[in-house]
């Protein structure tokens, strides 16, 4: 009798491992799968043609007064652009950032995404962000409001401090915020200059709203 519950007992407690065992296993199936699952594989986002065109546009508004109003097919070309130039898939090391483009937009901000590849495994990395000017206007500020990888949700901070060191020179990380310098651009002839500067910097109802002023100087 002894022996029988003793025997009995431990059967039990072979069975609790063996549960214990296979929850864990599906549970790491599951955030496997949660990883390197892409939501946005196969929409073509790594591939969109590179284009400057967005900054002409910009400027167009500005000489005629106008905000320019962005989508994410506008935002996309430049963004390819920006990529291209800057040599941000040339980068050496583990993480590869493999393109950079906005795959959705809501009220005031928009889901950057970034297709990575990581020791041969490819992950699709989302930051959904709010653009904006900082207080005195010199600087392009992104808050990051939230992170995926895959399908699985990452804090903020911590996705930015892995992905800083590739990132663009000129790009600065502080906490959830990926700050820029607003450049200002200029040109003269026959002695009268022209400088353009972002003024506004801003997303509405999905938009990323744009605006410039222009300043001339003769002499």
């Amino acid at each position: 009798m002894k022996y029988a519950a003793v025997e009995k007992r431990s059967h039990k407690a072979v069975a609790a491992v063996l549960i214990v065992l296979a929850v864990l296993l599906a549970a790491a199936g599951i955030l496997a799968w949660m990883v390197f699952s892409d939501p946005n594989a196969g929409r073509g986002l790594e591939s969109v043609p590179a284009t400057n065109a967005l900054a002409e546009e910009i400027a167009q508004s500005a000489v005629a007064g106008k905000e320019s109003s962005l989508s994410a097919d506008d935002l996309n070309g430049y963004l390819a652009y920006l990529y291209r130039k800057n040599g941000i898939g040339q980068k050496g090391g583990n993480i590869k950032i493999q393109a950079a483009a906005v795959s959705g937009t809501s009220g005031d901000s928009a889901d950057l995404y970034l297709p990575v590849l990581y020791q041969g495994r490819h992950l699709g990395v989302v930051l959904n962000v709010t653009p904006a000017l900082d207080d005195t206007g010199g600087k392009f500020v992104f808050r990051v409001n939230s992170a995926r990888v895959g399908r699985l949700s990452v804090p903020a901070d911590w996705a930015l401090d892995v992905g800083k060191s590739r990132m663009p020179a000129g790009l600065s990380v502080s906490g959830n915020v990926i700050s820029c310098k607003n450049p200002s651009l200029s040109a003269s002839m026959s002695g009268v200059s022209a400088s353009l500067k972002i003024s506004t910097f801003h997303m509405e109802n999905g938009l990323l709203k744009v605006g410039s002023k222009i300043a001339i100087k003769v002499g």
